[in-house]
């Protein structure tokens, strides 16, 4: 006798997983630099029904890695997302997006992100910030020497 439901096991979710989304921005920063720089996604230790992932900029050439930031989301209910130990000049980045969106009047003590949509805003806003693309571009000449 089955008395599970007919769509457990099939996809039936609209979204991707935050941990989805790192990993697939995770692989077009390795095409954007020819694999010279790259992304790790890290899962970390799970706990309370929260699931926890790094995202680290990586270069094998000169094997060094930098964490960029850390997310924490619920395992049920993957929105909203925290971001946390995200590096200073990164989480001020968050903090000013964060702080001009109209639902807000107070910033979270940590940045977090209430929907896909605004994970892939975030997102970009952190790929987009000065300090990363200094990383990045620090990371690609200093594998050329």
């Amino acid at each position: 006798m089955d008395l599970w439901p007919k769509d457990i096991g099939s996809s039936t979710l609209k979204s991707k997983s935050p941990a989805a989304i790192l990993k697939e921005q995770a692989s077009v920063l390795g095409e954007k630099t020819n694999n010279i720089v790259t992304a790790e996604v890290r899962r970390g230790e799970a706990s309370e029904g929260k699931l926890s992932y790094s995202f680290y900029l990586t270069s094998k050439p000169l094997n060094y890695r930098y964490k960029l930031f850390k997310i924490i989301y619920s395992l049920d209910n993957p929105y909203p997302v925290d971001f946390v130990e995200a590096e200073e000049e990164i989480e001020k980045v968050l903090s000013e997006y964060l702080a001009k969106k109209p639902a807000l009047v107070t910033v979270p003590p940590c940045p977090e992100a209430k929907s896909e949509e605004e994970f892939l805003n975030i997102l970009g806003k952190i790929f987009n910030a000065e300090k990363t693309k200094r990383i990045v571009n620090s990371l690609i000449a200093e594998s050329e020497v």
